[in-house]
């Protein structure tokens, strides 16, 4: 998964932004929760957590979950974007300075790069391929320099997993 927030009120290292993959429990209850993990398969930009509880998912619609604070402190609506069916792909940079990856949804790109010692912001990166484009371009970034630029494809990248949803 990827989460890029960006809130211009707050500065960049305060961003609420995070990724890596996500362990969904469907046995909890009255709803499933998932947990989010950082280490080998990803990392959190989350100075402090704003809802430190986890929260219960529930499925509203084929493309609109919502995710439901047990103590009712916060309402999340999670839509899947338009273009993400298809093939959706974890790919990692084994070679990188720091850790790299690369979530591949459908026509939808989401990069992460872990911040290397002394510096204060992750980059995570969105971008989109349309059709008939060569590369997916960064629309959103952490890192403002990114926008506009083309990213890295699967083919630059080990694949870690892949499947067709």
């Amino acid at each position: 998964m990827g989460d890029l927030r960006i809130d211009p009120a707050r500065t960049p290292e305060q961003y609420d932004s995070s990724c890596g993959l996500t362990f969904v429990d469907e046995t909890t209850h009255p709803y499933m929760t998932a947990d989010w993990v950082d280490g080998e398969t990803g990392f959190a930009q989350q100075a402090v957590p704003s809802f430190p509880e986890k929260g219960w998912l529930s499925w509203q619609s084929d493309s609109v979950m919502l995710e439901l604070a047990p103590s009712g402190a916060y309402v999340e609506e999670w839509e899947r974007l338009d273009g993400s069916a298809g093939v959706v792909a974890h790919y990692a940079d084994p070679s990188a300075a720091t850790q790299t990856n690369l979530y591949v949804a459908g026509q939808h790109f989401f990069l992460a790069v872990a911040r290397a010692a002394g510096e204060l912001v992750h980059e995570f990166t969105y971008g989109i391929q349309l059709p008939g484009e060569a590369q997916a371009t960064a629309a959103l970034s952490t890192r403002p320099s990114r926008v506009g630029q083309a990213l890295p494809t699967g083919d630059d990248l080990q694949l870690v997993s892949r499947r067709s949803v």
